[in-house]
């Protein structure tokens, strides 16, 4: 289990650091060819942080520098582990709203690309608040559970980025007004395993709402192996992550949390 993990920064403005910390030592992703540093670059750009609505500053090229070399770390201790354990999907799940797990899983999705030989499939599973497409400057594929319940193959409506032919990204850019519904329904769970059996990838990563506050995001779970939590240093309590604790029994596995928006 990933352990001790924090990021500073906030979702979209300020800037981001991540220190992981492991018992076990630390290993290169093994079999995923070399690394491009290219690879990613464009999606970077895209996604590289910007000043908020608040009038919040970029990051420094230093600050970029190391922020890059801190979610490279976090990334190879997640992907060994997940293949020690046989783990292909997990869950980047904020204890509550604006803790910054969009930005994490965008940040890891950018980073894991950087691995040739490593398939990334990106899925947005905040159906009430979906905001991947928006963050990564894609159109979206509208709305899921209308896709779904036409039987539509989702695979047609994955999105494969011309310049990461390695990662696809499912990005609905309509919210659900029954997204814990749909989400709990058969429909859904059916066609994504119709889509990872044709469209198959080394590591999905799946953008989630928050763990309290509504259940959205405790309705996603069933669809992952394990969960990374992020929690904000800010805001969230001792009391929120004993009720974290509570509402994941019996939940697939807590891979570790990332403490975000730290004030050091």
């Amino acid at each position: 289990m990933l352990t001790g993990v924090s990021q500073e920064g906030s979702d979209m403005d300020d800037s981001t650091r991540v220190e992981a910390v492991s018992s076990t030592p630390v290993a290169a992703p093994a079999g995923d060819g070399p690394e491009e540093p290219s690879a990613a670059g464009n999606l970077w750009d895209r996604t590289r942080f910007r000043p908020s609505r608040k009038g919040g500053v970029a990051m420094t090229r230093v600050q970029q520098a190391e922020h890059e070399k801190r979610i490279a770390m976090l990334r190879t201790r997640i992907m060994r582990e997940m293949r020690e354990r046989g783990w292909n999907r997990l869950a980047v799940m904020p204890v509550t709203a604006g803790a910054g797990a969009t930005t994490l899983a965008v940040d890891l999705t950018r980073m894991i690309i950087r691995h040739r030989g490593t398939r990334v499939m990106l899925i947005d599973a905040n159906l009430g608040n979906p905001a991947i497409a928006a963050r990564i400057g894609v159109e979206g594929c509208g709305s899921l559970s209308r896709a779904v319940q036409a039987g539509e193959d989702l695979s047609r409506i994955l999105q494969v980025l011309p310049d990461q032919r390695n990662l696809a990204v499912l990005a609905p850019s309509e919210p659900e007004s029954e997204a814990s519904e749909f989400l709990q329904g058969g429909r859904l769970p059916a066609a994504l395993r119709r889509l990872a059996e044709n469209d198959p990838a080394h590591v999905t990563l799946i953008d989630t709402a928050p763990l309290l506050g509504t259940d959205v995001g405790i309705a996603a779970l069933p669809l992952v192996d394990a969960i990374l939590l992020v929690a904000d240093a800010r805001r969230t309590t001792a009391a929120d992550m004993k009720e974290c604790e509570r509402l994941l029994v019996d939940m697939p596995p807590l891979m570790g949390v990332v403490l975000n928006k730290t004030s050091s």
